[in-house]
């Protein structure tokens, strides 16, 4: 949290200083360097900043700008960090969100996928669960078999003598 005061001090060569401090230290954090005399310019005294987070990096800052002269306290300090923590994690869900849809999207577009190269091949498929139980026949099954009935456990696709072995 960088917040200090603008301090007009000697702006001749357009370049001053600017102590902007982090919130409960004493010495000054980073120089406002040419933008010093633009804050001044436009009736600045006070600049709070902080980084708005993602779960991987800093993606931009927020700042709040006072014409007042040390008017970022700690309590005033606590809330714009409990705005920009909400900020962030607000972007961190949304960003969550998107990422589950576009996985969403791929998912269903992958079975589509999955599904016409079942439905459309020559082969006849059968697909079963761990159990042995039947969940899919391809129409190219049935076309093979000829059989309007369905078995109820891959056992009832062969032969009895073969079923034993499978």
């Amino acid at each position: 949290v960088n917040v200090g005061d603008v301090n007009v001090g000697d702006s001749s060569a357009g370049h001053g200083s600017a102590d902007s401090v982090n919130a409960g230290a004493a010495t000054p954090r980073h120089s406002l360097g040419p933008d010093r005399v633009l804050l001044v310019a436009a009736g600045i005294a006070s600049v709070a900043a902080l980084p708005i987070l993602t779960d991987d990096a800093v993606i931009r800052a927020s700042a709040l700008y006072s014409a007042d002269a040390g008017y970022f306290d700690a309590e005033r300090v606590g809330l714009f960090e409990r705005l920009v923590a909400t900020m962030s994690f607000s972007i961190n869900s949304l960003r969550s969100q998107r990422a589950s849809e576009e996985a969403r999207v791929r998912l269903a577009t992958s079975e589509e996928r999955f599904r016409a190269l079942l439905e459309h091949s020559a082969d006849a498929i059968a697909v079963s669960d761990s159990h042995g139980r039947l969940e899919y026949l391809s129409p190219s099954f049935h076309l093979a078999t000829g059989e309007g009935a369905r078995p109820d456990n891959v056992t009832g696709l062969f032969e009895p003598a073969d079923a034993e072995v499978v």
